[in-house]
Parts: C-alpha cells; sequence; structure tokens
C-alpha cells in the first residue's frame, strides 16, 4: 500500500473510532450508566470478582476471536466473497475500541497510584 494511502487509510480508522468512541457515545447514555465513560468495566470487574482491566479484556477477547474467525476462513480463499469493508470496519473497529478502552484504565490506574503514593512515573 502507498504511503499517501496508508497515512488516508489510518486518518479514516482513527475517524471511525473517534465517532464510536466520542460523538455515538454522546447520543447513547448505553454506553456508560454514569458521567465516568469507563464504568461500564469497573461494574463487570465487580461483578465477577477481577479488575476492570481484565474484565474489559474478557470482552475484547470476543471481538477477536472474531476477527481470527475470518482471518481464518481464508484458509478458504473463495470466502474473500463474505467479508467486505463494513464487516472488517466492525469487527476490527470494536478490537481496536475496547483497546482504547483498556489503555484509558491503565491511565486512570497509573494516575491513581502517582496520587495515592506521590510517586510519578516517567513515560509518555
Amino acid at each position: 500500500m502507498h504511503q499517501k494511502i496508508f497515512n488516508r487509510f489510518v486518518k479514516h480508522i482513527v475517524n471511525k473510532c473517534i465517532k464510536t468512541l466520542i460523538t455515538k457515545a454522546l447520543n447513547n447514555p448505553g454506553y456508560s450508566s454514569t458521567t465516568d465513560r469507563l464504568s461500564h468495566f469497573k461494574y463487570a470487574g465487580e461483578v465477577q470478582n477481577t479488575t476492570p482491566e481484565r474484565a474489559c479484556l474478557g470482552m475484547a477477547v470476543k471481538h477477536f476471536i472474531s476477527i481470527r474467525e475470518m482471518l481464518y476462513s481464508l484458509d478458504n480463499p473463495s470466502n474473500i466473497k463474505n467479508i467486505n469493508k463494513e464487516i472488517v470496519d466492525e469487527k476490527m473497529g470494536d478490537y481496536i475500541n475496547y483497546m482504547i478502552f483498556i489503555w484509558a484504565l491503565l491511565y486512570e490506574r497509573i494516575e491513581e497510584f502517582e496520587e495515592i503514593s506521590g510517586e510519578h512515573k516517567h513515560g509518555n
């Protein structure tokens, strides 16, 4: 894929994630039950007696398995007819979004640690 096409592709994907994670969430209160955008993962962690991060990862696994099935279906080249850009966008987008949720949960956990301990971890 040519660099210019790849760059446009990346911008397209990022915009899709923004649309789902920010814009769509503003219009759909079902995305979180409170002002805490990560609350569903925190509640899921409580129900499952685990951390919010692990609960979110468990949800992400469903999307990973769906992607895996799609990729393995291509072992039979004729199956490409069952895959289109909309399906790829949905499956990959869901997985990327869950990785962003885990990223946010980890950042929040680090920030809580820094507040409590007074320590600041260096990094990006």
